[in-house]
């Protein structure tokens, strides 16, 4: 009676132990080895797109190793740096305005205080022709509309400047009304004086 021949089954493990990738379990040694296998390609990947490029990739869009490239390459270190500096800027510019808003409203304050004593001694010149009366009451009127005017000028100031172009606008505006008006009360405060003293001489010849 004749042998039947048959081909051999290979066993489960010989079949684990020719074929890579299904289920062969890598020793820790080689598990390192490949894992410092990728992070050496990566890390050239790296190198060459922080080479070849200057910008900043966005991983959202350009994809991971691009927003890898941005870490490595110090891209991202620089976008921060850049941010930080415009926001120092801005809060410098800020406090700069903050201290202009400051001083107007003290310059204000001054010139309104300097008008209210001017009007104050022309009202108390002791006028005494139709004529004097008439001159004291146009030049109190004039500082009365002087002081109306500080007061509309003062309202450009923001209260609580942030530093954008608007409050940068503002206050610029409010110093251009400042320094008009400051020009107007020099006229007034000198016509107020040589009212003043033109009262006295006349009252002397009339005594």
């Amino acid at each position: 009676m004749r042998k039947k021949i048959g081909m051999r089954q290979p066993s489960a493990g010989a079949f684990r132990d020719n074929n890579i990738g299904s289920g062969r379990q890598f020793s820790s040694g080689e598990q390192l080895m490949i894992s410092f296998r990728v992070l050496s390609f990566i890390t050239a990947a790296l190198m060459i797109l922080s080479g070849c490029s200057d910008k900043c990739g966005d991983p959202r869009e350009d994809g991971f190793l691009s927003g890898l490239s941005g870490v490595y390459g110090g891209c991202y270190d620089k976008r921060l740096a850049e941010k930080n500096n415009q926001l120092d800027a801005e809060k410098r510019r800020a406090e700069e305005l903050k201290l202009q808003a400051v001083m107007l409203n003290a310059q204000y304050e001054k010139v309104k205080h300097e008008i209210d004593l001017h009007a104050e001694r022309v009202a108390q010149v002791p006028t005494r022709t139709p004529q004097q009366k008439k001159e004291a009451k146009k030049i109190i009127s004039k500082l009365g509309a002087l002081r109306t005017k500080s007061t509309s000028g003062k309202g450009f100031i923001p209260i609580n400047p942030v530093g954008s172009p608007a409050d940068q606008e503002n206050i610029g505006r409010a110093e251009q009304e400042y320094n008009q008006l400051e020009r107007e009360c020099k006229e007034a405060f000198e016509e107020a004086k040589a009212f003043e003293k033109a009262i006295e001489t006349e009252n002397k010849t009339i005594d």
